[in-house]
């Protein structure tokens, strides 16, 4: 699971990071490059992890049951609902 720090950053410096976390991401121009930003960024878990909640995402669309895709993708029936929750899922398709 990931883990951060207890001690909180000013508002305005946690923006400032976050600002910088979507420019990068949004300056990446191939597979490749993404590939090599996500494995700077990310451990093998959080890859997983992500993964998963698009998945469970994609699955949703397509009507799956939430116990399907609990038992199919092996995570939560919390962790379902929890990204049906999230709400708004933009999903980009090729």
């Amino acid at each position: 699971m990931a883990q951060i720090s207890k001690y909180r950053l000013r508002k305005e410096i946690e923006e400032r990071m976050y600002e910088v976390f979507l420019d990068s991401i949004s300056m990446v121009q191939n597979r490749n490059h993404v590939s090599k930003l996500i494995n700077d960024l990310l451990s093998p878990t959080e890859k997983i992890m992500l993964a998963k909640r698009l998945s469970i995402a994609l699955l949703l669309m397509k009507q799956y049951q939430y116990r399907s895709i609990a038992q199919l993708l092996h995570v939560s029936y919390g962790t379902v609902n929890r990204v049906t929750k999230a709400g708004k899922v933009c999903i980009i398709s090729e």
